[in-house]
């Protein structure tokens, strides 16, 4: 039994994968990291329609809601922030 390598300090924390190559010999893959949900700027919650993606597939984009603010604020607090500027506009409240 050889003595196992300790990897470098990047990918100490990384999920590996073995990988059979065409050769018949068994190779380590570094699977990539997802990271987490956007969140919403007021409440902090996750944000619907977004998937847990990696850095490559962020890349490449993901189309929010289409609506004001999509992707950066949930449907609660946008309706919230709506009413209050809608009764500011309208009655003059603060």
């Amino acid at each position: 039994m050889g003595s196992r390598a300790v990897p470098r300090p990047a990918l100490r924390r990384a999920k590996w994968k073995l990988v059979r190559t065409p050769g018949g010999r068994l190779v380590v893959r570094v699977v990539d990291k997802k990271h987490d949900y956007p969140k919403c700027a007021i409440c902090k919650r996750p944000l619907h329609g977004f998937p847990k993606m990696t850095a490559r597939e962020e890349r490449r984009g993901h189309r929010p809601p289409t609506r004001v603010y999509g992707g950066y604020l949930c449907s609660d607090c946008l309706r919230s922030a709506l009413k209050a500027a809608v009764d500011a506009a309208y009655w003059g409240v603060k």
